[in-house]
């Protein structure tokens, strides 16, 4: 499964970037991430069909990750994007682009698990 993490803040990218490895391996698969630290960069490499999962933070500098993924959008009707925010008021917003799933911050195991169940399937 290949993911790709748009995060700015590194801390952030490893804890997502470790509960996604742990759930992983509890469940005998392997995760290959990309990551990037704004959605600027993120859409200057992004090429339609290159991941399974597209894990956006909503508050990076610059644009926006429901800006980033208006513009996968556009190429991409169906890839799972699940946004992360440590602000719940973006949630109404961000159904416009169809996401999978909406973390908040502090990220919890539980939830991050229940996410990857839903790009299993």
């Amino acid at each position: 499964m290949h993911l790709i993490i748009v995060e700015d803040l590194e801390i952030d990218r490893e804890v997502l970037a470790n509960l996604i490895l742990d759930d992983c391996s509890r469940q005998e698969e392997r995760a290959d991430l990309s990551f990037y630290s704004s959605g600027e960069d993120f859409l200057a490499h992004y090429r339609p069909k290159s991941c399974d999962g597209l894990l956006l933070d909503i508050l990076l500098g610059g644009m926006n990750g429901i800006e980033a993924a208006r513009k996968v959008r556009e190429s991409e009707l169906y890839l799972p994007v699940i946004f992360t925010t440590s602000e719940r008021d973006y949630a109404v917003e961000s159904f416009d682009v169809k996401p999978t799933d909406y973390l908040v911050k502090p990220l919890q195991q539980e939830k991050v698990a229940r996410c990857m169940e839903r790009l299993r399937e």
